[in-house]
């Protein structure tokens, strides 16, 4: 698990009142409900946001702002925040890495370090996790989910409506055959609870995820389709 962006708008330099009203309104609104949040959706509740809040941002510059920040931090920061909550609720043990988790271990029985910055302690940190769980709203398939497939560590990945386009999850691994997929907070409590007791299973569907990753993904077998695609 990567960092946890702060939801207060004032970390973000949000310090005008009616604009910390709309923000926190659209914070109320996807933690209401995350398992439906994504980041498609940050235009829409922010509209919803100041139909509520009965406040008009006005000026384009200012909203598309407001609108990148709900895209870069908020969502991510709420989402994660609300499913590792969900985990900590059914009493699952949580070891949580990178900045902004400080608040939560707080008040709940977790434990936060810091996340380690070469290649070996990386890999040695997945290989020693039994689940990784990969919290994105926006579907995106980059590092933090490749690096532990390929270390062969178990990762679980919050479903994307992506997930079956050509750009998506399943362009690369098999969703439930080489990597598993969870959509809202009670379904991830759900897999890590069944996963955590079959480690034979867990072995086994990562070993798949990494062998596809290895000899199909990898910079040799896909530099030929980089080149292709640059020539045109």
């Amino acid at each position: 698990m990567g960092p946890c962006p702060s939801e207060k708008p004032e970390h973000w330099g949000i310090t005008l009142h009616t604009h910390k009203v709309v923000w926190e309104r659209v914070a109320s609104l996807i933690a209401r409900d995350p398992g439906r949040y994504f980041t498609h959706e940050a235009d829409r509740l922010l509209r919803q946001a100041e139909r509520d809040t009965h406040i008009n941002l006005g000026d384009e510059e200012v909203r598309s702002a407001l609108l990148e920040k709900v895209h870069a931090s908020l969502g991510i920061g709420i989402i994660r925040r609300c499913y590792i909550e969900a985990l900590l609720s059914a009493d699952i043990p949580v070891t949580l890495y990178g900045d902004g988790w400080q608040h939560l271990s707080e008040s709940a029985p977790c434990t936060c370090r810091p996340l380690p910055h070469g290649a070996d302690q990386l890999n040695a940190l997945y290989n020693a996790a039994q689940i990784v769980p990969y919290i994105y709203p926006s579907g995106w398939i980059g590092p933090d989910l490749l690096n532990p497939v390929a270390a062969g560590a178990f990762v679980l990945v919050r479903a994307h409506p992506r997930d079956r386009r050509s750009d998506g999850l399943g362009a690369i691994l098999k969703p439930n055959e080489e990597i598993i997929t969870f959509r809202d907070p009670p379904e991830l409590v759900r897999q890590v609870q069944h996963f955590l007791h079959h480690p034979e299973k867990r072995q086994e569907i990562a070993q798949r995820g990494r062998q596809k990753l290895l000899e199909a993904h990898s910079y040799r077998q896909r530099l030929p389709e980089l080149l292709a695609r640059l020539a045109k």
